[in-house]
């Protein structure tokens, strides 16, 4: 389902001059029940910001499954200040202001409460002008 989604946003990661990469070190031996669509949903939301906010960079998506299923959405993007780091997941907040970019910020609320949902996490880590890491763990 991840590699299927991240094929889906090849021709505006390739647009954008993108490179958008997956590494999966999963071995299928630590499986999980969830909602596929609505975990599919949660990537859709976290992808499509990686590529709106990333210009000539790179988007890396990484799953894992050592001790839990573990994706990992990586980009090198314009990245979210110290100021709004805490506040990405609130309903209706959106750190772009200027509304350029377009959205409702709603998508990272959704996804939370997906993730939430399905007893798992999400968190992000980011600095302004360097990119962001979203990490799902499920």
């Amino acid at each position: 389902m991840i590699k299927t989604s991240a094929e889906n946003f090849k021709p505006a990661a390739l647009e954008k001059n993108i490179q958008l990469v997956c590494d999966f070190q999963a071995d299928g031996t630590l499986q999980i029940t969830a909602d596929y669509s609505r975990i599919k949903q949660v990537i859709f939301n976290i992808l499509s910001n990686a590529v709106k906010y990333t210009e000539h960079g790179s988007v890396k998506i990484s799953v894992d499954n050592k001790d839990c299923v573990e994706v990992s959405i990586t980009d090198t993007g314009i990245g979210i200040s110290k100021t709004d780091l805490p506040h990405v997941f609130e309903r209706f907040y959106r750190c772009d202001k200027s509304r350029k970019r377009g959205g409702s910020g709603v998508g990272l609320t959704i996804a939370a409460a997906i993730i939430a949902a399905h007893n798992g996490t999400i968190t992000v880590e980011s600095s302004e002008f360097s990119g962001s890491t979203f990490r799902i763990r499920l």
